[in-house]
């Protein structure tokens, strides 16, 4: 299996950004870390070996970033305003950046988005922003919403940046029809109350907004009581297909 570490400088973040590369061609997947994990966060937890198969078949290639979220969103030692601009570089970083070196890599252009934790809310929050960007989404255990993050500050920024406030008041038929065409997975494992509810809440705007989309309730304890991460191997086996 191809494996390398790939890095640039980026003019956009203005820092030496860090990824891991598994697999050569095939249907491409960007992976976000939970929001203390680093690029090899899911080779660590077991996830490139439950997807050998398809990264050695070139079925897929998987692209693990670097968390960013100590720099932004969850920098507290900074005023949100310049936290969420950090966040909005890192935005354009994955749109300028990344998507044309996936692309070149891969060769395809339907790109799957895909996370656990706080690492599902950027896969989210991309693919809501940029449908036509982007092909697949798989959510799990995420949090879908930045408010209890930014101590009481609240903009638009922040509303357009957090799945679960704007996405009940779009109204755009254009960009309604975009999201018809994705392919969105949202799971929950039901072993968080916050996640839990997160997930919920989002598939119940989905559905309001007859978007179509699949919703997978699953409790580890029926799955033979697995520990999160081997639980996260089988079930994103499961939904990469």
């Amino acid at each position: 299996m191809h494996k390398e570490h790939v890095h640039w400088h980026s003019s956009i973040m203005r820092r030496e950004m860090n990824l891991m590369q598994y697999g050569k061609g095939g249907v491409p997947i960007i992976a976000f870390p939970t929001d203390q994990g680093t690029y090899d966060e899911w080779e660590n937890h077991g996830m490139i070996e439950a997807l050998a198969y398809q990264l050695e078949e070139s079925l897929n290639s998987l692209f693990n970033l670097e968390t960013m979220d100590y720099e932004c969103l969850l920098n507290m030692d900074i005023e949100p305003e310049e936290r969420l601009k950090r966040y909005l570089s890192y935005q354009t970083f994955i749109i300028d950046e990344l998507i044309p070196f996936v692309h070149k890599e891969s060769g395809s252009s339907f790109i799957i988005l895909a996370g656990v934790g706080f690492g599902a809310y950027h896969a989210a929050n991309l693919i809501f922003k940029n449908p036509d960007k982007f092909g697949k989404f798989i959510g799990m255990d995420g949090l879908y919403d930045v408010t209890p993050y930014m101590g009481g500050f609240y903009n638009d920024t922040v509303y357009y940046n957090s799945p679960l406030h704007f996405l009940p008041r779009m109204d755009d038929s254009n960009i309604l029809a975009k999201y018809e065409k994705l392919d969105l997975r949202l799971i929950t494992s039901n072993t968080n109350p916050t996640f839990e509810d997160h997930t919920e809440r989002f598939s119940n705007v989905l559905e309001e907004k007859m978007i179509s989309h699949i919703f997978d309730q699953k409790d580890p304890d029926l799955d033979g009581g697995l520990e999160e991460w081997e639980f996260w191997k089988e079930i994103f086996k499961r939904h990469i297909v």
